[in-house]
């Protein structure tokens, strides 16, 4: 078992996850626009299984230098299948990798993919993220205690005032007869001061969605309510969850405890929802009105 990780130790590891984000990249792009080899993993649902050799190829690179770099810290994967390796229970710190999130957007030559990466605690404790958008450039990273960069610029979140953007996904459907609990938030949302409207966007990788919340000019919330089954994943959540903590944001499941990024009988983390934001005060008022609704899935 190796000791717990000293500063020096965690920059160092960033600089790890780094360097494998920036060359899974690279590789990721030299597929990217041509034909792509996609295959099945199946999960049973259309976008779930989708996989491409450009993730397959990503994973290899990441997995190269992260556990050469620290063989005593696990790796877990989604390229790796139904997560067959378990040492994420066993090591004090694991790596959370998606290889490629957002591999839909990528397949239809869209930027919104990125290379996710995230060193978490044993207890679930997302210590820092690394999240890369190889088609834009865009390197986001975060470590706790120390704050966020986009490439090298700081990221700060300040309390935003104006409309509130609501990141939604497919799964999402917005007529009140079929979704109650969004225009419930909607109304709640409302009624903080200093919020003008609240207003949907369909954004579908959760990368992409969690980056939003540190660049936009305007307050962000990404939030999913509980589900039994199809949803996001440990590897999905663990760098933005990461990252938005080091710049001051909110993370919680959507009752206001923090996120198990180290579930032991799942690598799905969809089944207690989540909440992302830049506001605690929005976060706060996000998990209040599910608490106060009652929600039937």
């Amino acid at each position: 078992m190796i000791p717990i990780l000293d500063e020096k130790a965690l920059t160092n590891c960033l600089y790890a996850a780094q360097a494998a984000a920036l060359r899974a990249g690279n590789r990721i792009m030299t597929f990217f626009g041509g034909s792509l080899d996609r295959m099945n993993k199946g999960y049973g649902n259309d976008k779930s299984d989708l996989v491409t050799k450009a993730d397959q190829e990503a994973q290899k690179v990441i997995e190269k230098i992260l556990v050469e770099y620290h063989p005593s810290i696990g790796f877990l994967a989604e390229e790796n299948g139904f997560d067959l390796s378990q040492d994420r229970f066993e090591k004090p710190y694991f790596w959370s990798v998606d290889p490629i999130d957002g591999t839909h957007a990528f397949a239809q030559q869209q930027n919104g993919f990125a290379v996710s990466i995230a060193l978490v605690a044993q207890n679930g404790d997302p210590i820092l993220g690394v999240c890369y958008f190889p088609a834009t450039g865009k390197l986001f990273y975060g470590i706790r205690n120390r704050g966020t960069w986009l490439n090298e610029s700081p990221v700060s979140l300040s309390n935003l005032r104006g409309d509130i953007k609501i990141l939604i996904s497919e799964a999402e459907t917005i007529p009140r007869e079929r979704n109650a609990f969004f225009h419930h938030l909607c109304d709640t949302l409302s009624d903080i001061n200093g919020i003008n409207k609240t207003k949907p966007e369909m954004v579908t990788a959760p990368v992409q969605k969690g980056c939003m919340i540190l660049t936009e000019t305007t307050p962000v919330l990404y939030y999913g309510v509980p589900r039994g089954e199809l949803g996001v994943s440990l590897w999905d959540l663990s760098a933005i969850a990461a990252i938005i903590l080091a710049a001051g944001g909110y993370v919680s499941d959507i009752f206001g405890n923090p996120l198990d990024l180290n579930r032991k009988k799942s690598t799905f983390i969809h089944h207690k929802g989540f909440v992302f934001t830049g506001s605690k005060e929005m976060g706060n008022a996000t998990v209040s009105a599910f608490k106060k609704f009652n929600y039937k899935a």
